[in-house]
């Protein structure tokens, strides 16, 4: 299914609870936003800042 690959890196969660698999480097390369976000540190897991994780994978709200 679309959205689906188990290879992605990232997840992005829509305002509904639906998740889509994503690759981090077609965001970047389609949106400065994500280029932006992407270049950041990042946590290595969920932490008490409410960093959500699904399947090892870091969980973007939309």
């Amino acid at each position: 299914a679309a959205f689906d690959d188990h290879k992605a890196d990232v997840i992005l969660r829509s305002s509904n609870n639906v998740d889509f698999r994503c690759y981090k480097v077609l965001l970047s390369f389609a949106s400065t936003f994500f280029d932006g976000m992407f270049s950041l540190p990042q946590p290595n897991g969920a932490d008490s800042d409410g960093d959500a994780m699904k399947d090892g994978l870091h969980v973007v709200p939309m």
